[in-house]
């Protein structure tokens, strides 16, 4: 795979003494040249990958201070294109079954486009050195017609001697990658994967340019994608290999770290 970097342009906005506003605008593309021989079957091609995906991003984010409280504020909209060019040609050996017939052979060759809004909000204070913070994140993603709302909370407590104990919960969504969608058409009801992280830790600050943490974390997740034939087969174990095998898949699986 060979992508090229979003190429942000950035504006930023002063708001009076205590604010600050900055617009966003980036653009980023991948293209991806896979090709898979299997020498056990003379060297025929089991995989071949000709896609391209981009996405184009706006987004507006704005943060204020005013005496002990502070927040911050955005919006954001992308539009994603993409065109699909995968091929299993032979399909793929299903490790679970005696039987050597092989699963999934398809070809897709098609173009796709879509958009995807959000917005965040979160609202934190100061009191006698703590700081508690709150806020929420909200996601519609059109490829799927449904959204999804993220709360969040974050609390630092000052110990004494420049060390804070620090504490933070939220939930966090994410589409599934878009050639695992949309090159099985079983897989165009994939719902947004959804995580939920708890992080506790200790923050030391021994010179104001120095900072040193140390934390522990636990995520669920959840709506995570499954294949229906291979039932111990997860996304989670394609990593971020492109190449991967395609499979029917359901949001039925669960997860955690």
């Amino acid at each position: 795979p060979m992508s090229l970097p979003a190429t942000p342009r950035r504006k930023r906005t002063l708001l009076g003494r205590g604010g600050v506003g900055t617009l966003t605008v980036s653009h980023a593309l991948s293209t991806f040249r896979f090709d898979l021989q299997d020498l056990q079957l003379d060297g025929q091609t089991v995989g071949r990958n000709r896609s391209r995906e981009g996405e184009t991003t706006a987004k507006y984010d704005l943060a204020f201070q005013s005496g002990p409280w502070s927040g911050r504020a955005g919006a954001s909209g992308k539009w994603l294109t993409a065109g699909i060019e995968v091929s299993q040609p032979l399909g793929i050996e299903n490790p679970f079954s005696t039987d050597p017939t092989r699963i999934n052979v398809f070809a897709v060759d098609e173009t796709y486009s879509s958009w995807q809004g959000g917005g965040h909000v979160q609202l934190g204070r100061r009191v006698k050195g703590a700081t508690l913070t709150v806020g929420g994140r909200y996601d519609y993603y059109g490829q799927r017609e449904t959204s999804r709302l993220a709360p969040r909370a974050s609390l630092s407590i000052p110990l004494g001697n420049h060390l804070d104990l620090t504490g933070s919960a939220g939930r966090y969504s994410q589409m599934p990658p878009l050639v695992f969608r949309e090159g099985v058409p079983e897989n165009a009801s994939l719902d947004p994967i959804e995580a939920d992280h708890y992080v506790a830790g200790l923050a030391w600050l021994p010179q104001p340019d120095l900072r040193v943490t140390v934390e522990a974390y636990h995520k669920r997740y959840q709506s995570y994608p499954v294949s229906t034939q291979v039932t111990s087969l997860t996304l989670a174990d394609f990593g971020a290999d492109f190449g991967s095998p395609l499979l029917p898949m359901v949001s039925e699986g669960r997860g955690r770290s």
